[in-house]
């Protein structure tokens, strides 16, 4: 079993992944989206791997992350982020070091991280939930497990419930401002989004 503290990391690391996508969500149009029955049960979060092209729309963001564990810590980090139909290339920085590089083709998730960067951290579960909080709901809901089921509002909020248990719930709060909160394990987080000026940095 992973101690408390390691989880807590790769609780905070995930959540910031989830943060370079949430603040841009669109209205999804389904509500609420019944769960697929595909796979076995599965008690951990379910691990999404959809396709860059099942997005469909391009991005390209700037955002300001901020994320408040348990014991009312908070930390800070930046994010960028282009996405395509070809690919989702997303880059996580805090105090202007690059704390990883990712590219996602819909076969293979490149990675490069810095020795700052926790091993806890799965690339792929941070993939995962960028996926959970942006692509449609009804493309999501085609790779849930059995006992998973999304539920989403008109005005973009989200919630992820394992039966009848909530998960994690996305806020919209503005149009800017997105919360996402993990609310078994305390973890909340707020991202401030805009979109990346043509001459601003590019993700790797």
């Amino acid at each position: 079993m992973k101690s408390g503290r390691a989880l807590s990391w790769r609780t905070a690391l995930v959540l910031c992944g989830l943060a370079v996508l949430a603040g841009c969500a669109q209205p999804p149009a389904a509500v609420p989206v019944p769960p697929v029955v595909a796979g076995a049960q599965s008690a951990a979060m379910p691990l999404l791997q959809l396709a860059p092209a099942a997005l469909g729309r391009t991005l390209a963001l700037q955002q300001q992350l901020s994320v408040r564990g348990p014991d009312g810590t908070e930390r800070h980090l930046q994010a960028l982020l282009e996405a395509d139909a070809s690919e989702v290339r997303i880059a996580l920085t805090s105090m202007g070091q690059v704390l990883a590089r990712m590219r996602w083709d819909g076969v293979q998730l490149d990675v490069q991280r810095s020795r700052h960067w926790p091993q806890q951290v799965e690339p792929e579960r941070i993939l995962s939930d960028l996926q959970l909080v942006l692509w449609p709901a009804e493309v999501i809901a085609q790779a849930l497990p059995p006992s998973w089921q999304l539920l989403a509002q008109p005005d973009g909020s989200r919630r992820l419930l394992q039966g009848e248990t909530a998960r994690v719930e996305v806020r919209v709060v503005t149009p800017d401002l997105t919360e996402i909160d993990y609310l078994q394990e305390g973890w909340l987080l707020r991202i401030l989004t805009a979109p990346l000026s043509p001459t601003g940095p590019k993700a790797p």
